[in-house]
């Protein structure tokens, strides 16, 4: 197996290591599960949790934006290091493709964007989740109608 795919194989396997933490960190599962006897309670609380994953979700989102700014930022002083402090003379495409990547301070801050990014991801399907268990519940109580 080459490095890049290695790093591949690691960069994914970090993602659902990743996500594993935030399911446990915030148990959706648990919050999506309803049935005749909570069903009332869990029409409130869905609001509430609603409200807590969009407030998650923006907060995630920000760092995510800021984090963006500085792999930028982090991308363009070793170029410039690169370019003009490095010993070897080396040409802009060189840079950018043989050194830029493979950078110790460029892949330390992209794992860190990517994990970022998984966190946002996270949050924005938990209130996907919830805005769709509001139609399952609404379909839910009509079956109960029907039923009875």
């Amino acid at each position: 197996m080459e490095i890049s795919e290695l790093e591949k194989h690691m960069d994914n396997y970090e993602k659902s290591i990743g996500i594993e933490e935030y399911f446990l960190k915030y148990p959706v599962d648990m919050l999506m599960s309803f049935n005749s006897e909570n069903i009332k309670e869990k029409i409130k609380d869905n609001v509430v949790q609603l409200f807590n994953f969009k407030k998650l979700f923006l907060i995630a989102d920000s760092k995510y934006i800021e984090m963006e700014d500085l792999y930028q930022e982090v991308i363009s002083e070793q170029f410039d290091w690169y370019k003009f402090e490095y010993d070897r003379s080396l040409s802009t495409v060189e840079i950018k493709e043989f050194y830029i990547h493979k950078d110790p301070k460029v892949k330390q801050i992209k794992r860190l964007l990517v994990k970022q990014k998984i966190q946002k991801n996270f949050f924005k399907l938990c209130i996907e989740s919830l805005l769709n268990q509001g139609d399952r519940m609404h379909d839910y109580l009509k079956v109960l109608e029907i039923e009875k």
